[in-house]
């Protein structure tokens, strides 16, 4: 049985080069970005034209029937975990950073409380600046509207949060 292998109409020449040194000898079947792709009842594919890192163009997205609410939900709550986790990591910089200035003279928990809530806002401002726009390009039509376009994808040629993730995560602790 021979399996039919997806790719984008975007492959650069090295990529089929790979596939035939792989060994693959499936049906290859080439989608147009831009052009959404029915698989099977309830699932489809659809290609974006977006270059990657590493010569590749082409993103797919699998997209299925019926469980819009789930993901919705689920990326509702990365949204949330995203940004308590940008408080602690402020809270750590705010803490060695500045050694608790000007606040080190308070006594807790009042001292806790401030910089907890200065902590909430600086994380609200990263959060505008690094979470945000991924949240804005996971479904399409891109929300154009309520965020901003990631602005690290032409630096690095990713859409994709976790980029932005991995940047606040390697501030030297």
């Amino acid at each position: 049985m021979k399996i039919p292998m997806y790719i984008p109409s975007t492959f650069y020449p090295e990529g089929y080069e790979l596939m035939e040194k792989s060994g693959y000898r499936g049906n290859l079947v080439e989608h147009e970005p831009g052009e959404i792709h029915k698989l099977f009842p309830g699932c489809a594919s659809f290609t974006l034209d977006v270059p990657i890192i590493l010569r590749v163009r082409g993103e797919q997205i699998l997209v299925f029937q019926g469980i819009g609410g789930v993901i919705a939900r689920e990326q509702s709550a990365l949204a949330i975990v995203s940004f308590f986790v940008l408080v602690l990591i402020m809270s750590l910089v705010f803490k060695n950073a500045f050694e608790h200035r000007p606040w080190r003279e308070q006594s807790q928990p009042a001292q806790g409380f401030s910089v907890i809530a200065f902590s909430a806002m600086l994380a609200v401002i990263a959060f505008a600046i690094f979470i945000h726009p991924h949240f804005g390009v996971l479904y399409l039509p891109w929300q154009e509207y309520t965020a901003a376009y990631p602005w690290w994808q032409p630096l690095t040629q990713t859409l994709h949060g976790n980029f932005s993730i991995g940047l606040i995560m390697s501030y030297p602790w």
